[in-house]
C-alpha cells in the first residue's frame, strides 16, 4: 500500500490489471522455525478477483464493525481490497486454529492502521495482511514472534514513486542484481512495507531510517534484506509476474517457502 507519499494517479481500471487468468484462493502453513522451534504461523492468499464481494459474502464476513467501515468506503476497489483482505486473514487465523468455522473473528485497526484480532481464546494470534490489486495476503502468528507482509502490484506508475523515496543506496543495491532496476525497486519498497508492518508504526516514519543495507539475490530466485537501523530483522522477498512480495522477520528465524503453491510464475532476471 502507498503511504506517506505522494498520491499515484492510478485509475481503478489500472489497479485492476494485468489480472490472472482466474481467481485462485488458498490457505497454508509457514515452514518457520526459531532455535529449532516450529512457529505457528499459516499465510492465506486470494488472487485474480475480478468482481466485488456479493452482498451474502460480505455479511458472511465480515463483523459489525468492521462492516461498517466497509460501507463508508466511497471506491469500489478500496471496498474489494478491504474485503479480500479481511478474508485472507480470517482464513489464515481459522487455519493457525484448525477450526473451519470462527463465529465472531474481527480483525480490526489500532492507532497506526496496524490489523490486530479480537477473538475470544487463550491463543490468539498476531495477524499481517496486504492487498494491491487482485492480490490479497495475511499471515496469522503467534503473537510472541513478529512478521509482517506487504505485496505491491508491479506497475510504471508506482515504480516511478517508488524509486524517488528510495535512497541513494537503495537504488544502487537495485542495480547491482541481475534484475532489471525497476522491478528490484519495487522489491525493495515491499522490503521497508513488510519492515514498517513488523515493527508496527507501517510508513509513518522518515524513509531513510527503514533503509536497507545489503540485499542478496538467493539460488532459488528470492531475496534477502538486511537494514541499516534494524540489525535485528531480515526480509525474504519474491518477484512474482506481476507482484512484488515481501515477508519480514527477526533475523534468526528460518522461512522456507514454495511460492509456486500461489500459481503465479517467478519473474524471470
Amino acid at each position: 500500500m502507498i503511504s506517506n507519499i505522494e498520491e499515484s494517479s492510478l485509475t481503478e481500471e489500472r489497479m485492476l490489471s494485468p489480472r490472472p487468468a482466474q481467481e485462485r484462493f488458498g490457505a497454508f502453513r509457514l515452514n518457520l522455525v526459531r532455535e529449532q522451534r516450529v512457529i505457528n504461523a499459516c499465510l492465506a492468499f486470494s488472487i485474480g478477483r475480478r468482481c466485488p464481494p456479493l452482498e451474502t459474502e460480505i455479511v458472511e464476513i465480515l463483523r459489525a464493525s468492521e462492516l461498517e467501515y466497509f460501507r463508508q468506503l466511497k471506491s469500489s476497489v478500496r471496498q474489494k481490497q478491504y474485503f479480500l483482505g479481511r478474508q485472507v486473514g480470517k482464513e489464515a487465523i481459522s487455519l493457525y486454529f484448525n477450526e473451519r468455522h470462527l463465529e465472531g473473528v474481527e480483525i480490526s485497526s489500532g492507532v497506526f492502521q496496524q490489523p490486530f484480532v479480537r477473538y475470544c481464546s487463550l491463543d490468539t494470534p498476531a495477524v499481517t495482511l496486504s492487498h494491491s490489486a487482485d492480490f490479497a495476503v495475511a499471515i496469522a502468528y503467534e503473537p510472541g514472534h513478529i512478521i509482517g507482509v506487504d505485496v505491491e502490484q508491479i506497475d510504471s506508475g508506482k515504480t516511478e514513486i517508488f524509486k524517488r523515496n528510495l535512497t541513494e543506496h537503495e537504488r544502487s543495491l537495485a542495480a547491482l542484481t541481475s534484475h532489471e532496476q525497476n522491478l528490484v525497486c519495487n522489491v525493495l519498497w515491499t522490503v521497508k512495507e513488510a519492515l514498517s508492518k513488523a515493527i508496527k508504526c507501517g510508513m509513518t516514519i522518515p524513509l531513510e531510517i527503514l533503509e536497507v543495507d545489503q540485499l542478496r539475490l538467493q539460488s532459488d530466485g528470492s531475496f534477502v534484506s538486511d537494514f541499516k537501523h534494524f540489525g535485528q530483522y531480515k526480509v525474504c522477498s519474491w518477484l512474482l509476474t506481476g507482484f512484488a512480495l515481501s515477508i519480514a522477520l527477526p533475523k534468526r528465524t528460518e522461512l522456507q517457502m514454495d511460492v509456486r503453491r500461489f500459481g503465479i510464475q517467478t519473474q524471470s532476471s
